[in-house]
């Protein structure tokens, strides 16, 4: 009997403690101030917010431009654009002096980028390339249009444990733009493709071999069907959001792109494999 108490009191104590584990929460509450939950919903942008000035580090910065100063960087950007004929991006993006932060969470700061870590962190787990962290409010909660407006993100690669590269003859390292497209839906709320056979940028998976630096219809599609307009809803609805948008809960999330083609994604408190590619 002393021992079935034992193994239960370990099975409850892993469970509550399972993903609070962070370093970087406590630090999370002190700068905002406000209460954490998690539930996977939408996400996406108000569109008011377009075009969105995304600082990249001047780490990254081939010396080549054409003719419109735009990097092949830069170019990643204008795919999500023209994939959907919106002015998404303010291109080409500001350069910024490169922010290695200790924790993920101090990317939360005023200006929105694309950083090189080179420390990493203990949050993420072994393999992963890159990621993107985001912070929104939930709107329409109760409704069936439900989401996260995604109010502030930052993409960042991983040079501790992986290289990349611009040159996509170069089957060693990772291909950078081709992470960039990648983490560059996230960034306007797309997830990981769970069906493996579909052609997508939003594969949870890329090998050192993968060069992909345009999007497919089903990654257009998904976005345009995203940033469609709004449907409209009764006054009982009506009412219930303005009265849930009087007191806003911040979000935060981590969408990672691992090597081994698992899909971890963090939101809240709470870490996810959602499924193994």
């Amino acid at each position: 009997m002393g021992l079935t108490r034992i193994l239960i009191f370990f099975f409850i104590s892993t469970l509550f403690s399972c993903g609070k584990n962070y370093n970087s929460f406590e630090h999370l509450n002190s700068l905002n101030n406000r209460t954490y939950y998690s539930s996977v919903v939408p996400l996406k942008w108000n569109k008011k917010d377009f075009p969105l000035k995304l600082f990249i580090s001047e780490e990254f910065f081939p010396k080549n431009r054409d003719e419109n100063n735009y990097t092949v960087m830069d170019r990643m950007l204008e795919k999500w654009d023209s994939g959907i004929n919106e002015n998404i991006f303010k291109l080409p993006m500001p350069t910024k002096v490169n922010r290695d932060y200790e924790t993920l969470i101090e990317f939360k700061d005023e200006e929105m980028g694309i950083y090189k870590s080179y420390k990493w962190f203990n949050e993420l787990q072994p393999g992963t390339l890159a990621v993107t962290q985001y912070f929104g409010i939930r709107k329409n909660k109760g409704t069936p249009s439900e989401y996260l407006e995604v109010f502030h993100a930052d993409i960042i690669f991983n040079y501790r444990d992986f290289n990349f590269s611009s040159d996509p003859n170069d089957v060693l390292l990772y291909d950078l733009p081709s992470v960039l497209l990648h983490e560059v839906g996230h960034i306007l709320g797309l997830l990981h493709e769970k069906n493996g056979k579909t052609l997508s940028v939003m594969q949870p998976y890329i090998s050192p071999t993968d060069v992909q630096r345009t999007l497919f219809s089903e990654d257009e599609l998904k976005l345009e069907k995203k940033y469609s307009s709004q449907k409209q809803f009764s006054n009982f609805a009506a009412s219930r959001i303005k009265k849930e948008a009087s007191h806003s809960i911040i979000e935060r999330g981590v969408i990672e792109l691992n090597a081994k083609g698992e899909c971890w994604l963090t939101q809240g408190n709470k870490k996810d494999l959602l499924h193994h590619h």
